[in-house]
């Protein structure tokens, strides 16, 4: 929460006073950009990894790379081929982009006498609508790459976390029919049918079947290079589990029986401290979830408006004031239009950048928090959170135009 107020909201709601020391200080566009769409970020970055880094560590990581039935990273599955992600995602960027461009150029459409362009519509207008559009396609088109590539992946990943959650139990089945006495190899398919509630079942079910079927040993049953029954599961937790179990089978089944319920009591007290871990945080999480898809975006739009607003209520008190001729003030504010060293569009721009980075810091941020090292889940909450943010950014600033653009000019 604090690195929310102090480092995302409260940098944002700053943006107001821009224009204004802008005139006294003559800070470019470039030292904005540098400011809040670099430094920024940089050092968010390092106060949420050592946040995270304290983080008591309750997940297993879930590596779904050598899955048979999903794609290999950065693609994503259609039909029977395996297609790449970044070409969809770079299409729709430079549509949007290209639109926002051509919604610029396509205004400047006739020449005045004097030999110079002129809008078909507002200028600031122009600049302000231009340069949201150029923000929606970089964020769209980041927002594409992370879906395609994760979407096909968080089911195995939220199967596979279900599989960890039934593991003790699992465990324990099998380890109490070890130690009544049967062979290892008659034991699975007994526990197996002991767990027909659990999703679980299928992964001892398949390590049966290899044992009968193909002669295999209980170690090959499990971790056979083709036909492997862990090879479905891509949990770092069982792989390690079930090499345990199966080295401890070596010495003996009381041995194997004996690891397999300290390990289940093990598992028992993890699932705890995950429980405990979640409800203590149930409520930062739900606030930060509510911050991230829709607080920030909004904040930062109403106030990106804002400064837009002051930087043409200055730029016409400065025309105004020049044209009159008024001694001083005339020629204090007359220079405000060439003195301004930013414009709509380019202030927009760099805000527009800084709420798709703030959205890669609060997904690492809130899935970090909620799943620790999870790179499906953090790139899935990437990519939504793009879209939502974008859309609710790209809309409160043009509400917000449309709102207090008519006072002001009717003011002045």
């Amino acid at each position: 929460m604090v690195i929310h107020a102090l480092g995302i909201i409260l940098p944002v709601m700053g943006l107001v006073m821009f224009p204004i020391i802008a005139i006294f200080l003559n800070v470019s566009s470039v030292m904005l950009f540098i400011m809040y769409d670099v430094m920024l970020p940089l050092i968010l970055f390092f106060v949420i990894s050592r946040a995270l880094d304290d983080r008591p560590a309750t997940y297993s990581k879930i590596d779904v790379s050598d899955h048979p039935d999903l794609p290999a990273g950065g693609r994503f599955r259609m039909g029977k081929s395996d297609v790449p992600a970044w070409p969809f995602a770079i299409i729709i960027a430079i549509l949007l982009v290209a639109a926002g461009i051509w919604f610029f150029y396509s205004n400047l459409s006739a020449i005045t006498e004097e030999g110079q362009e002129v809008m078909q519509m507002p200028e600031q207008n122009v600049q302000i609508y231009s340069a949201m559009m150029i923000i929606a396609g970089l964020g769209i088109g980041f927002a594409i790459y992370f879906i395609l590539t994760s979407t096909q992946n968080i089911g195995v990943r939220d199967k596979t976390q279900e599989i960890e959650k039934e593991f003790r139990e699992a465990l324990f089945q099998f380890g109490s029919t070890v130690s009544s006495g049967k062979p290892i190899e008659m034991a699975i398919d007994e526990s197996a049918k002991r767990m027909e509630t659990l999703k679980i079942k299928e992964l001892f079910k398949q390590a049966s079947m290899n044992i009968k079927k193909m002669g295999m040993t209980f170690h090959q049953a499990f971790f056979d290079e083709q036909y492997g029954a862990i090879k479905y599961y891509p949990s770092r937790l069982v792989k390690s589990v079930m090499r345990t179990i199966t080295e401890s089978a070596k010495r003996g089944v009381k041995t194997a029986s004996m690891a397999m319920l300290s390990i289940s009591r093990y598992l028992r007290g993890l699932h705890k401290t995950q429980e405990d871990v979640r409800a203590s945080l149930s409520d930062v999480t739900g606030s930060l979830r509510f911050q991230a898809y829709f607080l920030s975006p909004f904040i930062a739009g109403i106030i990106s408006s804002m400064a837009v607003i002051i930087i043409q209520i200055l730029q016409r008190l400065g025309e105004q004031t020049s044209s009159l001729g008024v001694a001083g003030v005339g020629g204090i504010l007359g220079g405000i239009t060439e003195g301004m060293g930013i414009s709509p569009f380019e202030f927009i721009l760099v805000v527009g950048i800084y709420v798709i980075e703030s959205c890669f810091l609060l997904a690492m941020l809130l899935n970090g928090i909620e799943r620790g090292e999870d790179n499906i889940g953090r790139n899935y909450l990437i990519g939504w959170m793009l879209v939502t943010s974008i859309i609710v950014y790209v809309v409160s600033v043009s509400i917000s135009m449309m709102i207090f653009t008519p006072l002001i000019t009717g003011m002045i």
